[in-house]
């Protein structure tokens, strides 16, 4: 109706255009990036480009059974044993803000997702050889570092030793990695490609 380009796309596929322009994009070209928020998403880029898939689905990691849902590291499954351990927060922007790794339930969430999110882990790093998987999204950083060093590379394979792992990291971006590649790809889309 305007006559203006209009740009879709998730927030886990913009948080990782944002992180290859003013984040671990400066240094890695293949990177995968975790979205962790209300619920749970990733962003591809390949050769320092958004990979969409063939149907526009690359990323969408959140496809468990109904017995497995409940243990995605999707952050409103901790603000749920959080409030079942009695520790009153009012959101997920709450709990970025006032994190506090000692909270009751915040183990017990470790403990439930860790499985799963090795899963995901370890496949990603099989199906896409990254350099890097970044941990964003609205995660306190606090619980970001907990997560990464929680975090296991299983070690059988068959070649002696295994090959590199990707290097896993919280995001680099200075601000929200969503918002600054909302605002970035239109100018990249227009006056860089």
């Amino acid at each position: 109706r305007f006559g203006m380009p209009v740009w879709l796309k998730n927030n886990a596929t913009t948080a990782a255009i944002g992180e290859s322009l003013v984040g671990v994009g400066a240094w890695a070209s293949n990177f995968i990036y975790l979205s962790f928020n209300f619920g749970f998403g990733a962003g591809v880029v390949i050769n320092g480009k958004p990979y969409f898939g063939s149907h526009g689905n690359a990323g969408e990691i959140t496809l468990y059974n109904d017995e497995e849902s409940i243990n995605r590291p999707a952050l409103r499954y901790l603000l749920e044993d959080l409030h079942q351990s009695g520790v009153q927060v009012d959101s997920i922007e709450d709990l970025r803000l006032r994190f506090d790794p000692d909270w009751p339930g915040v183990n017990t969430w470790l403990t439930r997702v860790k499985p799963t999110l090795d899963r995901l882990i370890n496949a990603l790093a099989g199906l896409f050889d990254p350099q890097a998987v970044v941990f964003g999204g609205q995660l306190p950083p606090e619980l970001g570092k907990r997560l990464i060093a929680a975090t296991t590379f299983w070690g059988t394979h068959r070649y002696n030793p295994p090959p590199p792992r990707p290097q896993l990291l919280l995001s680099e971006t200075n601000g929200d990695a969503a918002a600054l590649g909302a605002a970035l790809v239109p100018l990249k889309e227009r006056f860089f490609v």
